[in-house]
């Protein structure tokens, strides 16, 4: 077995009392998060139903919850999800809960990726969950959840791996629609996007291209997901604990989404600071002293630097973040056009000046 340079311990799962004696069926249980989810039910005295493509992966994940239901099936086919439902409700009874780990990826680039690729990817992906969703319409009663395991690029935009993405991205989507409608009839349905996990094939992967230290190194955590973590993530999004939560989507990437990586977008918070980080955005990157926003060459804006520093047109902003003299407390286009002193003489606030002072 490949271990991780990563420090690892033993995991001690979450325990919520409310889980206890309940019934779940996991989708997805052959290895890595599945599995993790597996033994964290079974921690917690849940009777759980493992379901996966392989019998013998099922099996083995059964035995790890010291439970003898394992059910092969094929998701990607238009009734696998309707069977196995049926016949887990027959074996442990009405269903508590349904975790839903399924995903595979087949990488390729845009130009590349062929049309029977992308639909193998939103085979496998997204229509089993979409069918999943509705079973689960008719066979969960209040109090019961359903969670899906999505990922982090289906949140953002991924190089060479635009089909699963955008698969992923579906199934995020169908997480927000789900819970909105199953919401009166006391149904949750929420989600996880893990990042990069720990699991036995990416770290297999990361070792032939020595990328563990490179990839670590790009995680402000400084370090990979470890299966064990997402399944406390769901057990969470399963109990009471998180009652009053429906049509979230957990992102576990240890900080990667709410961080600039170098060479895309440079956060800035006022326009003469900004200024002076302008030959980091590199040949082609631009900045505007109106807003003070910042892109890179591919001309895509930094929200949050828009949010967490002022709007150009917003005088008491600009108070509030820059400035030593009366001139530096005004943007350029305002010192240019005369729009903010007439408007704090007629007390209008904030208004747009006009296009031509604009640069």
């Amino acid at each position: 077995m490949l271990e991780s340079e990563q420090t690892r311990h033993a995991h001690s799962f979450a325990r919520y009392s409310d889980l206890s004696e309940s019934a779940f069926v996991v989708f997805g249980t052959g290895a890595g998060v599945g599995q993790s989810v597996v033994r964290g039910l079974a921690v917690n005295d849940v009777r759980v139903v493992c379901v996966d493509l392989s019998q013998e992966a099922a099996e083995q994940a059964a035995s790890l919850a010291g439970s003898d239901i394992a059910i092969r099936a094929d998701l990607r086919e238009p009734d696998a999800v309707r069977t196995v439902l049926h016949r887990a409700t027959r074996e442990v009874g009405p269903l508590r809960g349904v975790v839903d780990v399924v995903g595979m990826l087949r990488p390729g680039t845009i130009a590349d990726t062929d049309d029977a690729t992308w639909r193998w990817h939103f085979d496998v992906v997204f229509e089993h969950a979409r069918r999943l969703a509705r079973e689960a319409a008719h066979l969960l009663g209040h109090g019961g959840c359903l969670t899906y395991v999505a990922s982090a690029a289906g949140m953002a935009g991924v190089r060479n791996n635009a089909a699963y993405a955008a698969a992923k991205a579906a199934q995020i989507s169908l997480i927000r629609s789900a819970a909105a409608e199953f919401g009166p009839a006391g149904v949750r349905v929420n989600g996880v996007a893990p990042g990069m996990i720990a699991n036995q094939r990416m770290l297999e992967f990361l070792a032939d291209v020595d990328g563990l230290t490179k990839a670590s190194a790009v995680i402000p955590m400084g370090r990979l997901v470890e299966p064990d973590e997402v399944a406390d993530a769901v057990l969470y999004l399963s109990s009471a604990a998180a009652s009053i939560v429906t049509g979230q989507v957990l992102v576990l990437d240890g900080g990667v989404q709410h961080m600039a990586l170098p060479g895309s977008l440079t956060h800035v918070r006022s326009p003469r600071r900004a200024e002076a980080d302008v030959p980091r955005l590199g040949q082609g990157g631009s900045f505007s002293r109106l807003t003070g926003w910042a892109a890179t060459p591919g001309g895509i804006p930094d929200p949050g630097s828009h949010r967490s520093g002022f709007h150009a047109h917003d005088p008491a902003a600009v108070h509030r973040n820059r400035g030593s003299t009366r001139d530096d407390r005004r943007p350029r286009a305002a010192r240019c056009c005369g729009w903010w002193r007439r408007g704090r003489r007629a007390g209008a606030g904030s208004r747009a000046c006009r296009v031509s002072c604009v640069g």
